[in-house]
């Protein structure tokens, strides 16, 4: 949203070299989250809609693993980067309980659960992003200690760092991603989505200065195949990632309607209507 330098294709995310526990001292599918005996699942905290299931996906996919994440208790305010309590709270249904990071904005947010998910479920090499300029940007080679310069309009890298590949290191990969991508670069190079396709994990994204991005987190169906949907977003300044109420619909809140998007549009508390040509998904691994 503020971000265009430099344009990014997102194509995938990241390498596990080490590893985060949860409390139990086995690997966590969250990686930044130490696990809580009171966690809330976004699956459990949020039903579908009287009339509605939720649709099946495949175990371990992004879907899965987004109808899973960590919710903050019940009534938690929205934070913002530094800790402050963002002023309007109307429009969120529920926060994950997830660090923010000082860019992590709208477009970014859904960088940062495309990444989180890669580290966690082990897929190698797959971190990789096309500059403006043509210039292959990835992960393997920024634990390796490679660092990208602009001169000129020109993006090159160099070996200027020591190899690290910590969570610290991949913190740090992100904020420089989170930098130069933004609405911008996501609208233009991630691919379109037919509706029809509409998958959680997908994204709804108007390019702009600024622009703005949600995350379609999960999807339910009735028995004549009306579809709903949640959404989440970070917003303007970078806040936590949460899911979003139904303003314009109390009596589905936090679901959408999925047609709604062929028509006038789905209308989120901060931002104009999304329809279906903002619908924009990518290549699993």
């Amino acid at each position: 949203m503020r971000h265009f330098l430099v344009s990014i294709h997102i194509m995938a995310l990241l390498v596990v070299l080490v590893c985060p526990q949860g409390a139990s001292g086995a690997p966590s599918p969250y990686p930044w989250y130490a696990g809580s005996s009171s966690a809330r699942p976004l699956a459990s905290a949020v039903q579908p809609p009287t009339g509605f299931v939720r649709v099946t996906v495949a175990p371990g996919s992004f879907a899965d693993w987004l109808r899973q994440l960590p919710l903050k208790p019940e009534g938690s305010p929205i934070r913002l980067w530094d800790g402050s309590i963002r002023t309007d709270q109307s429009g969120q249904f529920a926060v994950v309980d997830m660090d923010v990071l000082r860019y992590q904005e709208c477009a970014d947010a859904w960088i940062r659960l495309r990444a989180e998910y890669l580290w966690a479920m082990h897929f190698p090499d797959r971190i990789a992003f096309h500059l403006t300029d043509g210039t292959l940007s990835a992960w393997s080679r920024w634990a390796n200690g490679y660092r990208p310069h602009v001169h000129d309009h020109k993006i090159t890298e160099s070996r200027t760092a020591k190899p690290d590949a910590s969570r610290t290191a991949f913190k740090a990969f992100l904020h420089h991603v989170m930098t130069y991508a933004g609405t911008l670069s996501l609208a233009r190079d991630l691919p379109r989505s037919d509706l029809s396709a509409l998958a959680a994990g997908d994204l709804l994204v108007q390019g702009g200065r600024p622009g703005h991005a949600v995350v379609i987190l999960d999807l339910a169906v009735d028995a004549v195949g009306r579809r709903v949907m949640l959404v989440g977003q970070s917003y303007m300044p970078a806040q936590e990632f949460h899911v979003l109420k139904n303003l314009s619909d109390p009596n589905l809140s936090p679901w959408y309607l999925v047609d709604d998007l062929a028509g006038d549009g789905v209308h989120t508390p901060d931002w104009l209507p999304f329809v279906a040509q903002d619908l924009r998904g990518f290549a699993p691994p």
